[in-house]
């Protein structure tokens, strides 16, 4: 049996452009939680769109395939070290489901 997990950003993190940086900020009660932001560059803008809606690592890669024409290894590596970030931070929604 195969685990399968999505992701999905959290509410209450949001994306703005501070002079003239695409940053994820905080808002709300978890403020507290979470002292500063996490500046991003245009294809980590893309798949913190992306995560709008939960979505596998292999479709965050293809995104970034499709979007940028990074080769699918490169894809793979750039979507797992966005997610990591994204994980370690409490940023995302993470839910394992079971295949069979």
């Amino acid at each position: 049996m195969n685990h399968t997990e999505t992701f999905q950003r959290k509410e209450n993190y949001i994306h703005r452009t501070v002079a003239g940086q695409e940053v994820l900020i905080s808002i709300g009660g978890n403020i507290a939680n979470f002292n500063g932001y996490i500046r991003i560059n245009e294809s980590a803008l893309c798949l913190w769109e992306k995560l709008s809606s939960p979505c596998t690592r292999e479709e965050l890669a293809r995104t970034l395939t499709e979007n940028y024409g990074l080769p699918e290894k490169e894809a793979e590596e750039d979507a797992e070290s966005f997610l990591r970030e994204l994980v370690e931070n409490g940023m995302v929604i993470v839910k394992r489901e079971e295949e069979r």
